[in-house]
């Protein structure tokens, strides 16, 4: 079983949109095991990981929610994501500005 953790349309599958948490392939979908190696990792048009595969799961078919933690976690620093500090702009919500805008 297979879990999204970054949403995506699936382009192979009638560009079937997938959202974070859906349960992949959808019900009735059939995919090759290169599908899901690419889907995984970052060897897709995205550049990092889409889903992941899932061990643990509860009686409802859910995944249990010490997966779903250790998902969240190894997937908190993909792309677009930093652990550094934050910027002064960043904390103040204002824009730097340009040497331009500042001679102005």
């Amino acid at each position: 079983m297979y879990k999204v953790i970054n949403a995506f349309t699936d382009l192979l599958d009638g560009n079937t949109v997938y959202h974070s948490g859906d349960i992949y392939p959808r019900k009735g979908a059939s995919v090759t095991d290169e599908r899901i190696a690419e889907l995984s990792t970052s060897a897709n048009r995205l550049g990092f990981p889409l889903i992941a595969e899932v061990h643990n799961v509860n009686p409802d078919g859910e995944p249990s929610e010490s997966v779903k933690k250790a998902v969240s976690r190894a997937y908190s620093t993909k792309a677009g994501k930093s652990s550094s500090k934050p910027t002064e702009a960043a904390k103040t919500g204002k824009k730097r500005q340009t040497k331009a805008a500042a001679e102005k």
